[in-house]
């Protein structure tokens, strides 16, 4: 049970805040209201006041409230003396109030007193809330209320607490400027109501935190790769036990799920169909090296959790089912039903990494909700992500046994990732004179680049660069055109393997993310400029084969990438095997969805929010109306894709936070209220 207490000045509109809370299911403890019922009921307390206040035990046995009054007012040792004698008694029915209030299984209490902190009522409390108003909209108040002349008022209110005392012992405060009309009093009450929720979300939290901890940490040991597929398996058998894990998880907190085609886990609350969906993906990239520590297991080191998959996207995704929780047990705080939600769908894939073939199956058999979201991108709110085109291609020839050669070139693993290591090995040269050319290439390219012989004469020189997502290769550096660049400066024997390795270079020379000298330099006002990332190669004195990983601006949907691409590789004797291509998405800024997400956000972090365009591509750019919220803030390299993976703890509760916002602002009933929290 969460204890609130509320305190101000007389005239501030505490009543009305506890009013407002009451309506949403809390129990109200007014001790002025108890107070007076004590005067009326409790002999015992009755015969202390008159024998402590001559003359205010009137004939009938009752206390004159107006002689009583006269004694205290301005006389702040009466008003000590009467506060010492009836605390112990008001106390006492509150404790009785709040044990039977939690026994019955309630949620949430509210403690309103106008003597909250000095009487020692706040220590009962988890949280207090001073309500404060201007002098003058308080003495208007007072003169209507009670009935009294604008001279009592003002003494009323100078015997009493400023707002300062209440800014400086209150955790909130509400400003509470509404005059006597019915839209100001209900704007007051709507954002009484939603400081309520912020404050049962915050204690939600405060006690779920070690649980959620320990759902994500189930998740990072997962070495959820994609793997050779199996029966029950598309993915590997290691990502469908991602998937059982995730849906453990959701049952155990009471939620029923269903399994798509051992690819996808769902589950719902509210009704159906359903109003918002979150998406979210627990497959991975590989991890890669140069990792602190062991990137699966979760570490928690200096306020930041590192973990392979902890941003990309497994924190996300349990933040995600934690949001729903909250929105769940909030429903039990205030004695709602779930048939008054409008639902809400975990979406949880297993191929995102892989090309979302997980998620485009799912859309073609599912009808989706009308809003989505995944927090697999960055904040503000991505509303536009560019297009993906994703080549592959190869060349063959014949085996050439002069020296020097290079005999092999191993690059990145994934498309989607900057290679941060690549390894050659070559015969004909020297470990003397290659480290030359390793030092020299070093300080060019600034990818580290060394060299090892061993007793056949042959080298191998490894480059080690840093790893990056491929819609952002400028973050990165590429250790496999690195390597290919200080490969082709080298006197190697001519060969038709050299001089492959050589139009490689003159296609994907260092340094080059944004595709000029392929050709695919595309850019707009909107989407901004494309990217390019050669990801992959594999070359040995036969052949070669790799790919490359562009990033679309919009111009680009306008032109057949392809074809482009093939009259390039063309000239240099490449050929292309295999292609992906996906257009831009675009969700406009002005709907109803958008505008809530950036509400929220501000009103979560107080910074400005916006739309903005990406170059990675979520599993929302397919969905009509579908964007990315979260979880990387504007600014911060979380290292996604890259070694030491990590997300500060307090951020990750502050997205969960603000997931479980959204769902309420767009599932709960207005009654609620959507009066920005940042009006608090």
């Amino acid at each position: 049970m969460y204890v609130i207490g509320i305190t101000g000045p007389t005239g501030a509109g505490k009543t009305t805040a506890s009013k407002a809370l009451e309506s949403i299911g809390a129990l109200i403890l007014d001790c002025d209201e108890i107070y007076r019922e004590l005067l009326i009921s409790n002999n015992e307390m009755k015969r202390k006041i008159a024998a402590r206040f001559e003359g205010v035990l009137g004939p009938d046995g009752e206390i004159d409230k107006n002689k009583l009054r006269a004694h205290v007012w301005g006389n702040q040792k009466a008003l000590d003396d009467l506060g010492e004698i009836t605390h112990g008694y008001v106390s006492d029915i509150v404790n009785e109030r709040l044990a039977a209030f939690k026994n019955k299984g309630g949620q949430v209490a509210v403690i309103d007193a106008i003597l909250l902190i000095e009487s020692g009522f706040s220590k009962k409390c988890d949280v207090t809330v001073g309500v404060i108003a201007p002098p003058n909209v308080r003495i208007q108040r007072v003169i209507l209320r009670d009935e009294i002349t604008q001279k009592a008022a003002e003494n009323r209110m100078n015997a009493q607490q400023n707002d300062g005392f209440y800014k400086d012992n209150c955790d909130f405060i509400l400003e509470n400027t509404a005059v006597s009309s019915e839209e100001s009093i209900k704007e007051f009450s709507d954002r009484c109501k939603r400081l309520l929720i912020k404050i049962v979300i915050d204690k939600w939290f405060e006690v779920s935190t070690e649980k959620m901890l320990l759902d994500i940490e189930k998740l990072i040991k997962i070495k959820s790769i994609r793997s050779a597929s199996k029966p029950g398996c598309p993915y590997g058998k290691i990502s469908r036990e991602a998937l059982s894990a995730a849906k453990q998880m959701l049952e155990e907190n009471g939620l029923k799920t269903e399994v798509f085609e051992d690819m996808i886990v769902t589950a719902s609350f509210g009704t159906k169909p359903e109003e918002i969906g979150i998406l979210a993906h627990l497959d991975i990239v590989e991890a890669g090296e140069g990792w602190d520590t062991d990137p699966y297991k979760l570490v928690k080191k200096d306020g930041k959790l590192y973990g392979r998959g902890i941003i990309d996207n497994k924190g996300p995704a349990v933040a995600a089912m934690y949001a729903l929780y909250c929105v769940r047990d909030l429903f039990a705080n205030f004695n709602c039903e779930e048939q008054a939600m409008k639902g809400v769908r975990l979406i949880f894939g297993s191929g995102e990494e892989t090309g979302f073939e997980d998620i485009a199956k799912y859309i073609e058999n599912n009808t989706m909700p009308p809003h989505v979201f995944t927090p697999d991108s960055e904040f503000p709110v991505v509303n536009t992500e560019k297009g993906r085109f994703m080549p592959a291609f190869y060349a063959r020839w014949e085996k050439d046994e002069k020296l020097p050669r290079v005999i092999s070139v191993t690059g990145g693993k994934t498309t989607n990732i900057v290679p941060n290591q690549a390894v050659a090995v070559a015969l004909g040269f020297s470990q003397s004179e290659l480290d030359v050319f390793c030092k020299e290439y070093s300080k060019k390219t600034g990818v580290n680049i060394t060299v090892t012989s061993d007793a056949n004469n042959t080298v191998t020189i490894t480059a080690q660069g840093t790893a990056s997502h491929s819609s952002r290769p400028e973050l990165g550096n590429n250790a496999q055109t690195a390597l290919i660049e200080m490969l082709t400066s080298m006197p190697f024997a001519h060969s038709e393997g050299f001089e492959y390795l050589k139009e490689l270079n003159r296609l994907f020379p260092h340094g080059d993310y944004y595709g000029k000298a392929f050709g695919l330099d595309f850019s707009d006002e909107i989407t901004g400029k494309t990217t390019l990332n050669f990801g992959v190669l594999r070359y040995d004195e036969l052949e070669l084969s790799g790919n490359f990983d562009s990033r679309t601006a919009a111009t680009a949907d306008e032109v057949d990438l392809l074809e482009i691409s093939k009259e390039v590789f063309k000239k240099a004797g490449i050929k292309v095997s295999y292609h992906e291509l996906k257009k831009s998405h675009h969700t406009p800024e002005q709907t109803t969805f958008v505008q809530t997400l950036l509400r929220v956000y501000k009103e979560f972090t107080g910074k400005e929010g916006k739309c903005v365009c990406m170059g990675g591509l979520t599993y929302a750019h397919d969905i009509p109306g579908g964007v990315a919220f979260g979880c990387a803030m504007p600014g911060v390299d979380n290292r996604a894709h890259g070694a030491n993976e990590f997300i500060d703890l307090d951020h990750l509760l502050l997205c969960a936070k603000m997931f479980t916002q959204v769902i309420i602002e767009m599932c709960l009933s207005e009654d609620i209220g959507t009066v920005p929290v940042s009006r608090v």
